[in-house]
């Protein structure tokens, strides 16, 4: 069976092997995301939105991580339609659901594909990929200047390369060193599965609201620019938590077989 099969495999496993506690858990990481995601900060530039912080979403990042895609999905939907209509802050946009769904999906399939896969051989992997990203995305500014696809190669490569270096360094800090390179390996990979479907869909959102609100191409750039900082905030952020909460959950309710097999 290919990667990917074994991929959706697991997936499928996920969906159709949960138990009551699984599905209690995840039902209260919804309420909690929800409950959190009410008191959202939104800011405006020119009477169009130009973003908004829910800190509850590190709840649902966590749902797709422990329940895989379809339920991590669900919650996106649930989460953004309850929010929306709970506290409206304008127009309800399906599409910006549908990415919500998207984007719990994805992150819940790339931490399948990845949290198995041989640390050593994932190091070098980030690394050359970060490295391309870069290269790429300063060669693309070059030849075509300030384009959404060259920033997004650039801040991915960016980020991915400077989000090492206190994540390494606070693994090494005193105690169980062995236990803090676990750690760190862990965060290492909850955050290449959270970035890449995060920022992906952040710049596909701002594409949306470009649209709905007739942003010109060059006010484009001042819309996106915030849009992904607070989105690499954030992702940073999210992963030390849920590189936590993930720590916690196995110690406490996954210490049987049946947790690393699902």
């Amino acid at each position: 069976m290919s990667f990917k099969g074994k991929i959706f495999k697991e997936e499928i496993k996920l969906l159709t092997s949960a138990d009551l506690r699984r599905l209690t858990i995840t039902a209260v990481l919804l309420a909690l995301a929800i409950i959190v995601n009410l008191f959202e900060y939104n800011f405006t530039l020119a009477g169009a939105p130009i973003m908004r912080i829910r800190l509850g979403n590190v709840f649902l990042r966590f749902i797709a991580v422990i329940s895989g895609g379809i339920y991590g999905g669900i919650a996106g939907v649930l989460n953004d339609v309850i929010c929306h209509f709970s506290n409206p802050k304008g127009p309800w946009l399906p599409f910006l659901t549908i990415v919500e769904f998207l984007k719990g999906f994805s992150i819940g399939l790339l931490w399948l594909g990845i949290k198995k896969v041989n640390i050593s051989i994932f190091n070098i992997i980030y690394a050359v990929v970060a490295g391309i990203c870069v290269l790429f995305g300063c060669i693309m500014i070059f030849l075509n200047g300030f384009a959404p696809d060259s920033i997004l190669f650039l801040c991915v490569g960016l980020v991915s390369l400077a989000v090492i270096v206190p994540a390494h360094l606070s693994s090494k800090r005193s105690g169980n060193i062995r236990k803090n390179q676990r750690d760190f390996n862990l965060f290492l990979k909850l955050f290449t599965a959270t970035a890449i479907p995060c920022i992906v869909f952040e710049i596909v959102n701002t594409f949306a609201f470009r649209y709905v609100y007739s942003i010109t191409e060059k006010a484009f750039l001042i819309y996106l620019m915030p849009r992904l900082a607070k989105e690499i905030i954030l992702i940073i952020a999210n992963t030390y938590i849920l590189t936590v909460l993930l720590r916690v959950y196995e110690s406490v309710f996954a210490r049987r077989k049946g947790f690393e097999e699902a």
